[in-house]
């Protein structure tokens, strides 16, 4: 805002400042996608990470869910060879995903990151339940919906071959899904990722651009919104007397535009600084 006023720049529309919650793991963009069903906005810049040269455009599609696998159970000895065994087919539906093939630089991926079935107080029995839990992403949706079918099939298959290997019960599964953001695109020449691109060319930095990212700027895109994501500036790197990042915290929630004691120039060696705002109260 000092920044506007310093250049006498009067802007056409209203600038709003937010922050979101909900944005990372199970979060999903949660807060920036409820947040942009219920307002109407002309553009969106988000801010994520350090540095300032790259340009996030496009949003990344992403998918997190259970698979969960069943079978009767019993004990490891009496129902031996009577009962298949929902834990093995949760294995065997995991190494199914793992030699899942996808295309190159698409940002597909897939990670199998929790596995759960029985307990140590039931070591000596067959696990009747098993559950697995898998993200998985692609810069383009039809990639996603590829790789989505492939998973469940690894699934079907898994409990087809358990079931075949010992003739007995039939194992089923379910799935349970909690997140699905969808993969978005947008060109990069529209007016705000060009007017970008400027502004981080005059700044002396050879703009970059990212194809993907889970970033809030996806619900802006889903939106229909123009919508990019750069860094906060700095470094994150550490790099001695040249990178810095400045964090500006608020105990109430709400930050003051007359804040005083902000230092004129930075120097090698600087650190910190003590900044009070028109309340008083140091930050």
């Amino acid at each position: 805002i000092r920044a506007l006023n310093a250049g006498n720049i009067e802007t056409e529309g209203d600038l709003f400042f937010m922050g979101t919650v909900e944005e990372e793991g199970m979060g999903a963009l949660g807060g920036m996608k409820k947040h942009m069903s219920e307002n109407t906005y002309d553009a969106s810049i988000s801010i994520d990470g350090s540095g300032f040269g790259n340009i996030v455009f496009n949003g990344t599609g992403l998918r997190t869910c259970e698979i969960n696998f069943h079978s009767k159970g019993g004990h490891a000895a009496g129902a031996f060879g009577k009962v298949s065994n929902s834990l093995y087919a949760a294995a065997r539906c995991v190494v199914k995903i793992a030699s899942i093939q996808v295309p190159p630089d698409s940002g597909t991926i897939y990670c199998v990151s929790n596995f759960h079935a029985g307990n140590d107080s039931a070591i000596n029995a067959v696990a009747s339940d098993s559950q697995i839990k898998i993200n998985y992403r692609s810069n383009r949706q039809d990639f996603l919906e590829t790789l989505h079918n492939q998973i469940m099939q690894a699934a079907q298959e898994a409990c087809d071959e358990e079931t075949a290997r010992w003739g007995a019960d039939t194992v089923t599964w379910d799935t349970k899904q909690y997140v699905d953001v969808p993969a978005v695109t947008q060109s990069a020449n529209i007016p705000l990722v060009e007017a970008l691109y400027t502004v981080i060319k005059d700044c002396g930095i050879e703009p970059t651009f990212s194809v993907g990212g889970a970033t809030n700027c996806t619900m802006g895109i889903y939106a229909g919104v123009p919508s990019v994501c750069i860094g906060s500036g700095g470094s994150g790197g550490g790099d001695a007397g040249t990178g810095y990042a400045m964090t500006l915290s608020v105990t109430a929630g709400v930050l003051s535009p007359n804040i005083t004691g902000l230092p004129t120039s930075w120097a090698a060696g600087d650190s910190t600084w003590t900044a009070t705002d028109d309340t008083g109260a140091a930050r």
